[in-house]
């Protein structure tokens, strides 16, 4: 199993390259992948994440996230996902920046995970903001255990 766990995009039937819609139709196209939910290009489908997989509703059920080793998961800004970057500022602090998000036609840098949820919160492309973040609780806590990492944190 990858370490992103066993609830991300790489597991989930709504993601056409996943495991489990592979194991049923292997000649499913490899390019350009959508999820069926968000609508969505997923790039890293083993680090990415959203509650449908849990809830297995076929309507968006909060945002899509990225996991980070040092950061835990965070969120997309809508359907713009969040990426390790350098040579950007962090917007919030003025420091390096190690993240970056397009906000339009603007890239937005942060120095870390915890500045990007302080702007993420005040700038929420829809109702984002109210994830229910409880979600992935079941399925993490024998990962975290095992891996000695923290539990997600609601930002609100």
């Amino acid at each position: 199993m990858p370490n992103g766990g066993v609830d991300n995009c790489g597991e989930c039937e709504f993601y056409p390259l996943s495991t489990v819609r592979l194991s049923v139709s292997p000649t499913l196209p490899r390019e350009g992948a959508r999820c069926d939910i968000p609508g969505v290009v997923v790039t890293i489908p083993f680090w990415t994440y959203c509650a449908n997989l849990h809830t297995r509703s076929r309507q968006p059920d909060g945002p899509v996230f990225t996991g980070f080793h040092e950061w835990g998961r965070l969120p997309w800004h809508g359907s713009n996902e969040l990426q390790g970057a350098r040579d950007v500022t962090c917007v919030e602090c003025g420091a390096d920046g190690r993240l970056s998000v397009c906000d339009g036609e603007q890239t937005i840098g942060f120095c870390g995970g915890e500045h990007y949820v302080a702007w993420w919160q005040r700038k929420p492309p829809g109702s984002e903001a109210s994830y229910p973040w409880d979600l992935h609780e079941s399925m993490l806590e024998s990962w975290r255990r095992a891996e000695g990492h923290d539990a997600p944190r609601d930002p609100g």
